[in-house]
This record gives structure tokens, C-alpha cells and sequence, in this order.
């Protein structure tokens, strides 16, 4: 969205003039470069960079079984170098990926279309081609001379096949590798040792269909490989003739009138970005581009987005980032009252039987990752268990498979907005439910996010008819032995898992390993199952209670439409 309002600016009022062009190149490729650095510097937390909690672990895992599932068996060093590897392959190659789009665009292509190819051929439920097919369309602008070439070419029937013709094989490999994973044969879920359930194996069904946006992206990705191919040709034209003149513009035919036609030459190449000038609307766009990437997620306004996702970030109740906070209006705000978005602190849901809340959190997908991905993942320490529950709220709740009837509720704990706003949607559903939950504070470590003992609250809903008590209350308890502040190692948007008492979660958070999590000498007491027998009436200070947010307030409307990660909390760490 970015990048089209920076195109509307730069453009809207001199249509294809020299100039413009020149500037909406330049303001794009600022955006790119932010968007792909921002990217690799959310993942440095301690969670992302783990191989045991990453989601880049998950990614390398489910492409080693899917094209080479052999290679565990006749070579496992390498497969678990690869699987480890995962986490600062991915850092270091958005960020160069950043680097490149600044100083030297074709190489940022280059790299931009093999990363987003690896996402492609990943199998269910990782299969995310749709950002390939976002991203892939504005690198246009990073190579506009050669990629205006290929889509001309594009228009003749032979190079138009051959594009459409790379966007069907490319699904036909990625349909194939879904489809031969053993849960699609039957294999079941190896957790528990159960067998796939009926719901399982529709979702896993529903899945293997071919995949229109994998056909897509193969579609765009071949397009701009032709017009990388244009663009080398290009400057080894021009280094072959010598000719360096910047005045000129790649982009228009001189001749043509003081505005120009839109037509690529193949002696002129594109100013140097720092050479180049930016107007009002290309600062515009890259100063909001600046906001929404690297200082949104810092101060909450930002959890289910582009620049922080599948990073492993967490973003309630503290942060595990090498170097920055998250979520700072969440701290700040944690006791304004029910008028603010950001009040309310965490809180970590106990016990929920409401199917609308449960199918979207904590969201767990372990059943749809393939056996051997998973054998895989617990080879190098990690759980092989695995949540999403931005993928039930922003896919939709069907793709994911629903709790197994009898299995243990997974506890998890959310900001209080996320809590009032699925309370919002299961009320509007009309569905009767009942949930308790523990208010516990609003900054802590693993443990006192698993431990921490605050306000337990039960909501119980039927028809209208609403019955709310407190069964427990409790001491302020930040700071009282269930771990210092800001220490947590949680996790967001990776799949997670440990050894030796660590668990793990994706777009959920993670426990500390060898068994760290645990507070010693009982200075923090689980509270699951255990809230006694209290029977106080509820009061203002009940978040269930809290109507919505005041609507004129700035900062409200800014989280208006966000949806906030859930982190689970696994009985044994």
C-alpha cells in the first residue's frame, strides 16, 4: 500500500514525465530497502535466531522432507546443518537484500525472487506465495528499463506462454510436494499417536488443491527474471561501449517532447540513488514508510504486520530483542482504564470452551506439518509442536484444524485488547461459553508469564444472560520472583519448541531452556486449575467487562483494526 501511494504522489500530476519516473524509482527503492532491513532486524531476538524456537527452522525442515526426503537418512549432518542454519540464512539474506536495493538493484531482484521462490515451494501451512507475488511486482522499479522491455516482450504469444508456462510448472512442484507428504496418505499426527482427525484431514485437503498464487507468483517471478536478464545485457552494452552519461533518462525517448514517451533505451541507465532528488510526495512516502517499519512495532501499534512477520518477536509483556523494546504504549497506558486500547496489561487465558475463540487461538497447525518435518525438528531440540493464530485470524479459521476432542486446554496469554476484542466477536456470534483468565500484569520474564499470580476472573455467557466472579485476587506480583522484567524470551510468528523443560509456540510464545522457567522455592505458584473458591462479584477493573475503546481518541484509532498474537504456555514449560 505504501508503494502505490508513493507511485499516486511522485505521478498523479505529470503522468509518465522523466522526472516523475525517476522519482517514483527512487522513492520505491528507499521503501524496499527499509521493508527488507526492518525485516532482518526484527529477527534478531533470541527466540528467531534460536534453531530450537525459529520459524526459519520450520521453513528449512518442511523443504528438506518436501524435494529431499532422503537426505535425513543418508546424510543427517547435512539436513541438521540446513535446518540449523535457518535462522541467520533468512537475516542475512533480507538484509542483504536491503543493502542491494539501495546500491545495486539487480542483485536485490535477484536475491528478492529466490527468497520469495523458497516461500513458494514450502509446503502447507507455510505456502505463502501471495507475499512473493507483492513483493516480485514492485521490483519493477528497481530495474524499470529492463522490466518495461520484458513486459512489452511479454505481449508477444510466444514469450507470454513461456511465462504462463514457468507459473504452472512452479505450481505443479509445489501441488506435488504438498500432496506426497505422509499426513496426505494417512499417516496421521505422530503427537499423541493419534490419527488424523476428519477435520485434519479436510484442512490438509483443502490445502493440496493446486495453488492459483503459487501459479502466480511463478507467472510474475519468470517475467522479472526476463527483465533481469534485459538489465545485465544492458550494462554490459554499456561497458562494452563506454558510454556513462547520467543526464540522460532511461526512461524516455528525448525526442519525443518535453514530457517524453515512455520507452526504455539501451545506452541510458538509471541515476545513482544518491544522485537522485526526491519531492514533497516521494519524503511523504518514505517517512511513513520509515514509521510503519521500524517504529510502529516498538510502540505497539503494530503485531499482525509485514515488517515483523514470522520474526519470532514478542510483543506483549515484554521484549526479546536483541536491542529494542516492544510494545511500549502497552507498559505505559497498562493502567488508564477501559477508555484506552493499550490498558490492561497481560493476560493469560486459563480455561475457554467458546469454539469461535478457540478455533482462532492460540491456533495450533502441528497436525498439518508433515511427520518426517517434524521428526526433523525435534532432532535438533525442538518441540516439533506448532501455533499460528495469525493464520485463523488472518486466513481464516479453517485453515487450521480444530482442538481433538478430550485434549488438554493450551493455556496462552495475549494483551488485554486482544482478550476484549475475541470476547466482542464471540458475543456477536451468539454462542454460549465459558472462560476464565488471569489478569497478571503488564512486563515479566517466561516465568512469571507462566506463573504469575494476578486476578483470576471466570465469564460465563449464555444467550444474553451474563455471570461474571472473582475467584481470585491477588498482590501486585511484577517483580516478585516469577522473574525480572523485560527479560522473556517469547516468540512470535515461529514455530517454536525446546528440550530439557522448554516448549515452544508459533505467533505464541516460547518457554526459557533447561528448565529455567520453573521459579525456585515456590516464589511464583501456577495458577492453572488452582483458583479456589472465590465468589466475589466482578468489578470495573474486570477486563471482560470493558466496553469498547473511547473512538476519538488518536492512539485507539490507530490500533483499531489490529489483532494481536497469542503465546501458549505448555504444561511442561
Amino acid at each position: 500500500g505504501l508503494t502505490n501511494l508513493a507511485a499516486f504522489l511522485t505521478l498523479y500530476r505529470s503522468g509518465i514525465a522523466a522526472r516523475r519516473i525517476e522519482e517514483t524509482r527512487c522513492t520505491i527503492r528507499v521503501q524496499l530497502a527499509i521493508f527488507y532491513l526492518a525485516a532482518a532486524l526484527w529477527k534478531l531476538n533470541t527466540s528467531f535466531l534460536d534453531p530450537r524456537y525459529s520459524c526459519a527452522s520450520v521453513y528449512m525442515a518442511q523443504l528438506v522432507d518436501a524435494y529431499a526426503p532422503s537426505l535425513p537418512r543418508t546424510n543427517p549432518f547435512i539436513a541438521e546443518a540446513f535446518v540449523t542454519a535457518g535462522p541467520w540464512l533468512t537475516v542475512v539474506g533480507e538484509a542483504a537484500i536491503g543493502l542491494a536495493a539501495a546500491v545495486a538493484p539487480t542483485l536485490a531482484v535477484a536475491l528478492g525472487l529466490l527468497l520469495h521462490l523458497g516461500i513458494a515451494l514450502t509446503p502447507p501451512p507455510h505456502d505463502i506465495a501471495i507475499y512473493g507475488v507483492k513483493c516480485a511486482v514492485r521490483f519493477f522499479w528497481l530495474i524499470p528499463v529492463g522490466a518495461t522491455s520484458a513486459c512489452m516482450e511479454a505481449v508477444h504469444p510466444i514469450w507470454g506462454a513461456m511465462h504462463l508456462a514457468a507459473g504452472a510448472v512452479l505450481m505443479g512442484v509445489a501441488t506435488a510436494a504438498a500432496a506426497s507428504s505422509d499426513e496426505y496418505r494417512g499417516g496421521g499426527n505422530s503427537d499423541g499417536g493419534t490419527q488424523a482427525s476428519a477435520r485434519v484431514s479436510e484442512v490438509l485437503a483443502t490445502l493440496s488443491q493446486a495453488n492459483w498464487v503459487v501459479f502466480s507468483y511463478g507467472c510474475v517471478a519468470s517475467l522479472m527474471s526476463r527483465a533481469l536478464l534485459v538489465e545485465c545485457a544492458r550494462a554490459g552494452s554499456r561497458i562494452a561501449e563506454g558510454f556513462t552519461s547520467p543526464q540522460s533518462s532511461p526512461y524516455v525517448d528525448a525526442s519525443a517532447g518535453a514530457h517524453g514517451s515512455l520507452h526504455p533505451s539501451a545506452s541510458n541507465s538509471p541515476r545513482p540513488l544518491a544522485r537522485s532528488r526526491l519531492r514533497l510526495g516521494g519524503m511523504i512516502s518514505i517517512i511513513m514508510t520509515f514509521v510503519w517499519a521500524l517504529m510502529a512495532v516498538p510502540l505497539g501499534l503494530l503485531d499482525v504486520s509485514t515488517p515483523n512477520m514470522f520474526s519470532n518477536l514478542r510483543q506483549s509483556g515484554g521484549s526479546n530483542h536483541w536491542l529494542l523494546p516492544t510494545s511500549l504504549l502497552q507498559r505505559w497506558l497498562a493502567r488508564t482504564g477501559a477508555a484506552s486500547a493499550y490498558a490492561g496489561g497481560v493476560v493469560r487465558v486459563e480455561e475457554c470452551n467458546s469454539t469461535w475463540i478457540n478455533a482462532h487461538h492460540p491456533g495450533e497447525e502441528s497436525a498439518i506439518l508433515s511427520r518426517g518435518t517434524r521428526d526433523m525438528l525435534r532432532q535438533i531440540g525442538h518441540s516439533g509442536r506448532s501455533w499460528s493464530s495469525a493464520t485463523a485470524n488472518v486466513v481464516g479459521a479453517w485453515a487450521l484444524p480444530a482442538r481433538a476432542d478430550g485434549a488438554p486446554f493450551t493455556r496462552y496469554t495475549v494483551p488485554a485488547y486482544e482478550l476484549r476484542r475475541v470476547l466482542r466477536h464471540a458475543r456477536a456470534v451468539g454462542e454460549p461459553f465459558r472462560l476464565v483468565y488471569s489478569q497478571i500484569g503488564d512486563e515479566g520474564d517466561e516465568a512469571w508469564r507462566r506463573r504469575a499470580v494476578g486476578m483470576t476472573v471466570e465469564i460465563v455467557e449464555n444467550g444474553g444472560r451474563r455471570e461474571c466472579r472473582v475467584l481470585h485476587r491477588s498482590m501486585e506480583n511484577v517483580d516478585s520472583g516469577c522473574g525480572a522484567k523485560g527479560s522473556g524470551v517469547g516468540a512470535k510468528n515461529g514455530v517454536v519448541g525446546a528440550k530439557d523443560g522448554g516448549v515452544g509456540a508459533k505467533d505464541d510464545g516460547v518457554g526459557a531452556k533447561d528448565g529455567s522457567v520453573g521459579a525456585k522455592d515456590g516464589a511464583c505458584i501456577e495458577s492453572a486449575g488452582n483458583f479456589g473458591a472465590g465468589n466475589e462479584a466482578c468489578g470495573d477493573d474486570v477486563i471482560a467487562l470493558w466496553g469498547e475503546p473511547d473512538s476519538l481518541s488518536l492512539l485507539n484509532w490507530l490500533a483499531t483494526a489490529q489483532i494481536w498474537n497469542s503465546y501458549v504456555i505448555l504444561p511442561d514449560g
